[in-house]
């Protein structure tokens, strides 16, 4: 007897394949809140060779998690019964629940991952702001210690 090799119909658990994408997005919200903090030391410690190097690592990282969200989004999309009513907040917490059928095992399992998600998201973007606020203070010093240098200085037309 031949056996086919593909089969005629896969059945296609749609709640492992959203976890599988959430633990995924988390590594990488890791990866990403490990990048942000060696972007930090290196801003502080003016290291310009180092950042060029995270800044390319963070803006991969970026776009692997811009697709990521866009999967998980899409995945959510497919599984949910209906719209979201509009008195509940856009949470990827409530995003899950609104999923119907999930077993009790399922819901063990997506719902802390999805709390943590959101809390990492929260602290990756504290971080964000952290190191956008040394950058911007590093920059507005240097411009000021450049008029300061360049002060009196005619640049010939």
């Amino acid at each position: 007897m031949i056996l086919p090799l593909i089969k005629a119909e896969t059945q296609t658990d749609f709640v492992a394949v959203l976890e599988r994408k959430m633990i995924r997005m988390r590594a990488l919200l890791k990866e990403l809140s490990r990048i942000l903090d060696a972007e930090y030391e290196a801003g502080m410690a003016y290291d310009s060779k180092s950042l060029k190097k995270l800044i390319l690592r963070k803006q991969n990282s970026v776009n692997r998690f811009e697709h990521l969200v866009r999967a998980v989004g899409e995945q959510l999309g497919m599984m949910a019964v209906g719209e979201m009513p509009s008195t509940i907040s856009r949470t990827l917490v409530n995003k899950v629940k609104m999923i119907p059928g999930l077993t009790r095992r399922q819901e063990d399992v997506l719902y802390p991952l999805a709390q943590d998600l959101e809390q990492r998201h929260l602290d990756l973007m504290k971080a964000a702001h952290r190191n956008s606020v040394l950058f911007k203070t590093a920059l507005d010093r240097m411009s000021v210690a450049s008029r300061y240098i360049n002060q009196g200085k005619m640049i010939a037309p």
